[in-house]
């Protein structure tokens, strides 16, 4: 399995804890038993932090720089204009850096 990265995806009406816990419950079946480590990163979406942390205790849980950067911009947005949304997203990428 070296070199292979599995990418897994699921098909829902919403994104619940139950549907989160559905798929990860499913993947835990199909990864476990190849003794893998699971890293999840996401765009901390409804319902996912607790599903993952309950299907997968322990396990690294990353998030998508993209959508916390997109997240900061619109929360900082309204409250200085471009220059605080500038100056705010330059100290992020620093931190994440």
């Amino acid at each position: 399995y070296a070199g292979f990265f599995p990418l897994a995806l699921c098909f829902c009406d919403s994104e619940t804890e139950e549907n989160w816990l559905f798929f990860f419950k499913n993947l835990k079946a199909l990864l476990e038993p190849q003794g893998r480590i699971i890293t999840f990163i996401s765009d901390r979406g409804v319902g996912l932090l607790k599903a993952f942390d309950l299907i997968f205790p322990g396990n690294p849980h990353l998030y998508y720089y993209h959508h916390l950067r997109y997240n900061l911009s619109r929360k900082y947005k309204n409250k200085g204009g471009e220059i605080v949304v500038a100056d705010v997203l330059q100290k992020f990428f620093k931190v994440a850096y």
